[in-house]
């Protein structure tokens, strides 16, 4: 099934947000330099993986051209932060804030999918969901004044979503399991933006 094959990268992805946030908590004064590059490495994952994923799953992905184009804008953004990283850090908060809240929403919409399939995982999913979101709303308005504050910021939210996002996927790997032919089902129904939450 398709979901055993792109759960997989969903795990790297979260890893990695995980590892680079706890990266900024301590290293001894990180700088927004430092942010900046990890956060570009953060996006340059996860667009590389989904456009991987959309070309192996070409024929499931519909429009497969606007999926590349959805896959490619985190990997230019990427991109900006490492070549130039405190040039792209005056924009750095607002951007993962909108990645992030539109991240959120799209999860919103796979939970209540989950729940009408009968999946009792989908709570999980909804709890997870509404945290992205409210941490992409905190980022884009960015309370904190010093460099030091937000980068610290930055760090916490990166490590704060990656080990949700771990469990996430220990969670739905064991109901998904269960599931069978829910699951087989659930694949016909969801549309492939669903894909992008995993």
């Amino acid at each position: 099934m398709i979901w055993k094959e792109m759960k997989r990268s969903y795990l790297v992805i979260s890893i990695c947000a995980a590892f680079l946030g706890l990266l900024l908590l301590l290293l001894p004064g990180p700088t927004l330099a430092t942010a900046g590059i990890c956060t570009g490495v953060c996006f340059i994952v996860y667009g590389v993986t989904k456009l991987v994923e959309i070309t192996r799953f070409k024929s499931f992905f519909g429009k497969y051209w606007l999926h590349c184009l959805l896959a490619l804008f985190p990997i230019v953004f990427g991109v900006i932060f490492l070549f130039k990283p405190l040039a792209a850090t005056s924009i750095l908060p607002f951007i993962l804030g909108v990645f992030l809240a539109v991240y959120g929403i799209m999860g919103l919409k796979t939970s209540m999918k989950l729940k009408r399939f009968g999946l009792d995982s989908w709570w999980f999913h909804l709890i997870t969901a509404v945290i992205t979101i409210l941490l992409g709303a905190l980022s884009i308005f960015n309370p904190f004044a010093t460099a030091a504050a937000m980068v610290m910021m930055m760090g916490a939210i990166l490590f704060t979503l990656g080990v949700f996002h771990v469990v996430q996927y220990f969670v739905a790997s064991h109901r998904f399991k269960k599931a069978g032919r829910q699951i087989s089902e659930l694949e016909k129904e969801w549309d492939s933006f669903d894909w992008f939450w995993f």
